[in-house]
């Protein structure tokens, strides 16, 4: 494992670092296993600036399985985000492809207490194009957004935009996303998963 990504946040007085870690999959010769299912790892660590030095706040499972042919999630596809008045998460996007099958998704990771946690799995992307029949196609792609008008509590609701082609017709859809404090996730509408999915 190594560190890939680190985010600084201000929260009142407080100085955080956001750092994401990364590690491949390795075989039982040490060599990657660089095949399409083989996830890499990730993990995620919170930390707070101090006088002394960095103190470790909150932390995740760092093997979460993540990324794709073996390698964790790029930088690229890494961002900590507000997600609620005093809260940041991480959101990842990772995904699989298979025999012209492709779906991508994006996991939210947040402090709670002094863990870290996944919260929420919105799907990304959805494309059939290698292996759909010629005018049936799905390429369906989606746009987070965080309403910071609405009241929370611990983190604001989500509202995710579906646009691109769904079996060969046009979409451009809009869901709800709402958090749900007493079981600490965000509620994916059935419509949503149902649209953009993977196989």
């Amino acid at each position: 494992m190594r560190p890939t990504t680190f985010s600084d946040v201000e929260m009142g007085s407080r100085h955080l670092l956001f750092a994401s870690m990364g590690g491949s999959k390795l075989d039982e010769n040490g060599g990657l296993e660089d095949y399409h299912a083989a996830a890499g790892y990730s993990g995620y660590v919170v930390f707070e600036a101090k006088a002394s030095g960095l103190k470790e706040v909150a932390r995740s499972n760092l093997f979460w399985a993540s990324g794709g042919m073996g390698n964790p999630p790029s930088e690229d596809d890494v961002a900590v985000r507000k997600i609620g008045p005093d809260a940041f998460a991480w959101f990842v996007i990772s995904g699989y492809g298979n025999q012209g099958y492709f779906a991508t998704h994006t996991t939210i990771f947040a402090p709670v207490g002094d863990k870290v946690a996944e919260v929420g799995d919105i799907p990304n992307a959805s494309d059939d194009s290698g292996a759909c029949e010629k005018d049936a196609c799905t390429n369906l792609q989606t746009e987070i957004l965080i309403d910071t008008a609405k009241e929370a509590t611990r983190f604001y609701p989500l509202v995710v935009k579906v646009t691109g082609t769904s079996e060969g017709k046009p979409e451009s859809s809009t869901f709800q996303v709402p958090f749900e404090d007493s079981k600490l996730e965000y509620a994916v509408p059935k419509g949503l998963s149902d649209l953009v999915h993977g196989w």
